[in-house]
């Protein structure tokens, strides 16, 4: 309050990435489709996470400085990869559960919220 502004692109401003886009682009089609018609992207989005996953370890582990603290996670890369992990698999799957639910079942209920 009274302050500046907490982003660097002014008050009210959205801001929309290229790969936030392209993303949209990739997943928009497939929203509607059931389980069984999207196995192939969710497979190949797996693959996509397992393949940049071996790429970022491989790559961390040929700095000689490694493992180093980073400043966002108070010194543990191992928050940044669970969180990370967890989101993507909640990304995946969330959409997929909430097309094949049962009409009768409340998301919140499922979640045990």
């Amino acid at each position: 309050p009274g302050g500046a502004p907490a982003t660097p692109f002014g008050e009210g401003a959205a801001v929309l990435s290229g790969s936030l886009v392209l993303v949209g682009a990739v997943c928009v089609p497939w929203a509607g489709k059931g389980l069984d018609e999207n196995l192939a992207p969710q497979c190949l989005a797996i693959l996509g996470l397992l393949l940049a996953s071996l790429a970022w370890i491989s790559l961390s582990a040929s700095d000689p400085a490694f493992p180093r603290p980073l400043p966002a996670l108070a010194g543990s890369p191992a928050l940044l990869t669970c969180s990370s992990l967890a989101r993507f698999g909640l990304a995946a799957v969330t959409p997929s559960w909430a097309n094949e639910k049962r009409p009768e079942v409340s998301p919140p209920s499922a979640l045990g919220a």
